[in-house]
């Protein structure tokens, strides 16, 4: 019974770590895209200030939390962002094919929620599967008499 619980605790960290991961870079790679793209010294010398202690102490697996802020970054287009996270990677000892194979899930998983964006509202709801099938009334025979 244990080994159920140890599962359920590193799932948990592991959905913490992708959602914190998720926000993080949010911010980040807006902040550290504009820096790059505008490419003026007056704005890379200046701190950045924003807060990531998560990176520092993730719930789960340093090296998870790094390879989920590399996909977040992959996905948002950051590229000073996408190359701290795989120096960060592979320093940790994934290799490029790990890191391919994670930049992949994450475009398909863009893809995906991009595709389900664009669903019309009013049919969103015929593509959720119900939760308990309702029975479906049976016909009556008809009454001889």
């Amino acid at each position: 019974m244990l080994h159920w619980f140890a599962l359920l605790a590193w799932v948990t960290a592991v959905v913490e770590d992708a959602t914190a991961a998720a926000a993080l870079m949010g911010m980040n790679n807006v902040y550290y895209r504009f820096r790059h793209l505008i490419g003026r010294d007056v704005y890379s010398e200046k701190p950045a200030r924003l807060r990531m202690n998560r990176i520092a102490k993730p719930a789960g697996s340093k090296i998870d939390f790094e390879l989920f802020c590399l996909a977040v970054s992959a996905i948002n287009g950051c590229q000073s962002c996408m190359k701290a996270h795989e120096k960060a990677v592979l320093a940790g000892g994934l290799t490029e094919d790990q890191v391919h194979d994670a930049v992949r899930i994450a475009a398909v998983v863009q893809g995906a929620a991009v595709a389900l964006d664009l669903i019309p509202a009013h049919l969103a709801g015929h593509l959720q599967p119900h939760p308990h099938p309702q029975p479906q009334p049976q016909p009556q025979p008809l009454d001889p008499r």
